[in-house]
């Protein structure tokens, strides 16, 4: 995960990296206090990879439609500072209780359907220390469908989706390597344990109108870089 970090900021950076040490040097000449530690973009930035296991319930025609499900859901999360732009999937499936119609798409009653949850959410931290965070978020994204298997395996249906909730993390120590890696940077890394909570709800023309209510136990991964660890 540590090399997978280490290429997205290289991309990042690498494109920057002149201009910023250039800035980096006007400002430590103008400066009264020459002791005082100077942050590049590098540690501002946070990238973070989670996963876990979802519990989703239904309502409306969704609820009429399918049962309860279990599903896995990965994520990857993008701080700046204390906000967050982030890519969700939750992979979940059912047994149908009744017929799933959507525009052409058509599956009998006691067939079973994929559900796809994905979405793009923003969010602010309105509460964090070194251990624990508070985090609410909105996105946009949709429900995807598709029969599980059979003849009708490659037809599938999308319905638009908004969302918002919580995240409640616990995080572990940070952990700073040794050594710089490639490009000059430090890794600064930790885990979190995530108690995420959230509502997808349809919107749009299409027909087939719900909403799912889901709570999870998500584990991921952080790591920023750092220009110094002094």
């Amino acid at each position: 995960m540590k090399r997978i970090i280490t290429f997205l900021f290289l991309i990042v950076f690498s494109i920057n990296s002149y201009s910023q040490n250039g800035e980096l040097l006007k400002r430590n000449t103008f400066k009264s206090n020459p002791t005082k530690k100077q942050k590049t973009y590098a540690e501002k930035l946070n990238l973070g990879f989670n996963f876990g296991a979802v519990f989703s319930t239904y309502g409306k025609e969704f609820d009429k439609t399918f049962d309860n499900s279990l599903g896995l859901h990965i994520g990857i999360d993008l701080y700046y500072k204390k906000l967050l732009l982030g890519f969700n999937m939750l992979f979940s499936s059912s047994k149908l209780n009744q017929n799933l119609i959507i525009d052409d798409f058509f599956l009998e009653t006691g067939k079973r359907s994929m559900i796809n949850n994905g979405n793009l959410t923003f969010g602010y931290s309105i509460y964090e220390t070194n251990r624990f965070r508070i985090l609410p978020f909105i996105g946009y994204g949709g429900f995807g469908f598709l029969e599980t298997s059979g003849n009708n395996s490659d037809e599938s249906a999308f319905v638009k989706s908004v969302a918002f909730g919580l995240n409640f993390d616990l995080k572990s120590n940070k952990k700073t390597s040794s050594k710089p890696n490639i490009i000059g940077y430090y890794e600064r890394t930790n885990f979190f344990l995530r108690a995420k909570i959230f509502m997808s709800n349809s919107i749009g023309e299409s027909s087939f109108e719900g909403h799912s209510i889901n709570m999870g136990l998500i584990i991921g991964l952080q790591g920023a870089m750092l220009k110094s660890i002094k």
